[in-house]
């Protein structure tokens, strides 16, 4: 069973997923080198002339209140982006807010919010997931979900029809509920076997259209923006012996948690639909590219990839996602406030935004530290101090024609 699954079919993967020093040094060059020392630009969305800027925040389930966390300041920090006018951003995808102390995010006079969460298995772990977006500049095509019942920013407790008890058994919405994971119940069951649970893991997704202009604009000025977080990659191991030698033929294999993304991808253990390297999203990838269609595309998610030196579009093999473009070659670091273990901050380069290379192009990305451990940019830093949080991200986009 595991050998099955264990294995990919590289003519169906991106051939640029492999990772390794030769590289690294070629591509990087004086970026990687001037790293230690250096964060990635701080912007306000007012001072940028970018046609849009899209911000992707987790604070994590743990920014509760409790143990120093300071939930009002990250709230504060979120609604700080949905102010509207030039100052606000566009689009604003936050993951694991849990409503601390009633401490509530949002702005309904000026933006609208689309949200899911991803409980299977078992409710006590449900995590939601939420999109903001601006109303003055941008209508709301499609969504998913679809249902008017995710039109919120879902907060414990779970309970009620669309986020409750049926989202135990669910992992993909339908008319009446908010159940959105990036994997399917097979992929979730089998990951069980191997003892490597996925989590719970929610996304959402919206086609836009850019409000004022003439017809032919209007249609050029449309966008599909995903929001979420995927599951921990899986390595694929051989085992051997002391001696180098391969312990029996077939070759034995150990199936291990975060491994791939910081060694060679090709030995990452890819989803069952063999449409992404990752693990956890042969719901995700496939429905994301069935739903955004030819439209450009925007997505925002914690990846849980290691190596900032991994691009986004290495990570999947069908469009739309396979296109994904980064702002650069090395991907900033923005997880995760580890210190509780005696770790550190800021090692991993986990949250990505990433846009469809052939239509939009990203100008400025701000957050995150272009070396692990190193420093943090103006306010783009760690607002709850919460166990596992990570810092955020904001993005200037515009579009090529």
């Amino acid at each position: 069973m595991l050998l099955e699954f264990g294995h990919k079919d590289e003519s169906n993967v991106a051939d640029n997923s492999v990772a390794n020093s030769d590289v690294i040094e070629k591509e990087l060059g004086d970026f990687w080198a001037r790293g230690l020392e250096g964060s990635y630009g701080s912007m306000s969305p007012s001072l940028s002339n970018s046609d849009l800027v899209a911000f992707w925040y987790k604070p994590h389930y743990q920014c509760d209140g409790s143990e120093g966390t300071t939930p009002q300041e990250s709230a504060d920090f979120i609604n700080g982006q949905l102010v509207g006018g030039d100052n606000g951003a566009d689009f604003v995808g936050i993951s694991e807010w849990v409503g601390a102390n009633n401490i509530s995010i949002g702005n309904p006079d000026k933006y609208a919010v689309i949200g899911s969460v991803c409980g299977y298995g078992v409710t006590d772990y449900t995590t939601p997931v939420v999109l903001f977006y601006k109303l003055d500049t941008w209508a709301l095509e499609d969504s998913y979900p679809k249902s008017p019942l995710c039109n919120f920013a879902p907060i414990p407790p779970w309970t009620g029809p669309q986020i409750g008890e049926i989202c135990v058994n669910e992992t993909q919405p339908d008319d009446d509920n908010c159940c959105s994971c990036t994997y399917s119940e097979k992929e979730y069951s089998l990951a069980n076997k191997i003892g490597l649970g996925l989590g719970q893991r929610p996304w959402v997704a919206a086609i836009f259209s850019k409000k004022g202009g003439d017809g032919d604009n209007q249609d050029k000025q449309k966008v599909c923006v995903v929001a979420g977080e995927i599951p921990h990659p899986l390595l694929n191991s051989t085992l051997y012996n002391l001696n180098g030698k391969s312990t029996s033929d077939p070759r034995p294999n150990s199936i291990a948690g975060d491994l791939c993304t910081l060694l060679n991808t090709n030995e990452c253990v890819p989803n069952m639909g063999n449409s992404s390297i990752l693990f956890g999203t042969d719901v995700l990838v496939p429905v994301v590219s069935e739903f955004c269609g030819d439209n450009p595309v925007i997505v925002m998610v914690d990846t849980n990839a290691g190596a900032g030196y991994v691009t986004t579009g290495s990570m999947f093999s069908i469009e739309p996602m396979m296109s994904l473009e980064d702002y650069s070659p090395l991907s900033p670091h923005t997880c995760c406030n580890d210190t509780y273990y005696g770790g550190q901050l800021n090692v991993y380069a986990s949250d990505r935004i990433g846009v469809s290379g052939s239509e939009l192009t990203i100008d400025l990305l701000e957050g995150g530290s272009t070396a692990p451990t190193g420093p943090l940019p103006g306010d783009m830093t760690y607002h709850c101090h919460a166990t596992e949080e990570h810092t955020p991200l904001r993005a200037h986009i515009s579009f090529k024609t």
